[in-house]
């Protein structure tokens, strides 16, 4: 698990999503290379471990198709595009996550 909590949770969605089948598990050297990259990062700099959190959940979100989309995004700005990441940004596909809370 990442070392926030909205990281640890779209990686256990999406470990599970790759369990269930939903999504396809990715190639090793599609892996490989993630892990290369986080590694020059974290070695270019002591600051730089928490860098990558927010880029690793839209990934993690476009993957599984949970990323708000861009009218949704503008409007809720307030949601979306400023402050902190949460998890519940990406609670915004009622098919798979059920009603909006």
């Amino acid at each position: 698990f990442g070392p926030h909590a909205p990281m640890a949770e779209m990686q256990a969605r999406y470990i599970a999503a790759t369990f269930s089948g939903k999504v396809a598990r990715p190639f090793d050297t599609t892996l490989e290379k993630g892990v290369s990259k986080l590694k020059a990062h974290r070695e270019a700099s002591p600051f730089n471990s928490y860098d990558p959190m927010p880029d690793f959940c839209e990934d993690l979100a476009d993957e599984l198709s949970i990323s708000p989309g861009f009218l949704t995004a503008i409007l809720n700005p307030r949601k979306y595009l400023f402050g902190p990441l949460y998890n519940c940004s990406y609670r915004t596909n009622p098919d798979v996550d059920g009603p909006e809370l």
